[in-house]
């Protein structure tokens, strides 16, 4: 059996030159490329970091919070560190003058709610 749909397409009779059936096209395949575009590039955030929005915005936080327990700190503010988090796992870069300027930074980074590990690359500056 061959059943065959006729399908009227009218134009409309405005400025426009398009016909319905065209529109309807149009706007589907948008919302198409649209939608692919949108799964593309939000799966793609995660994959290519190796981390979820979330982790991301978690590192963010805890080296916020420990950048500013080091400010606060009168002993340890003048000194350069740089702070760094993936997944939790913290990196300390930078000099200090001593080795117990040291052990405290990493207990400060420590006490963070969220750090899994805290490794240290400070060098103690003579």
């Amino acid at each position: 059996m061959n059943s065959t749909v006729k399908m009227d397409i009218v134009c409309e009779k405005d400025l426009s030159v398009e016909c319905k059936g065209e529109r309807w096209h149009k706007s589907f395949f948008m919302i198409l490329i649209f939608s692919f575009l949108l799964m593309v590039s939000s799966s793609g955030c995660a994959t290519l970091s190796g981390r979820t929005v979330g982790e991301s915005i978690d590192d963010a936080t805890i080296v916020s919070k420990i950048n500013v327990l080091i400010v606060k700190d009168e002993s340890l503010k003048f000194f350069k560190i740089d702070v760094d988090s993936f997944k939790g796992n913290v990196t300390l870069s930078g000099g200090v003058k001593t080795k117990k300027d040291e052990e405290k930074i990493i207990k400060l980074a420590r006490g963070v709610l969220g750090v899994r590990s805290v490794k240290s690359n400070l060098i103690i500056e003579k």
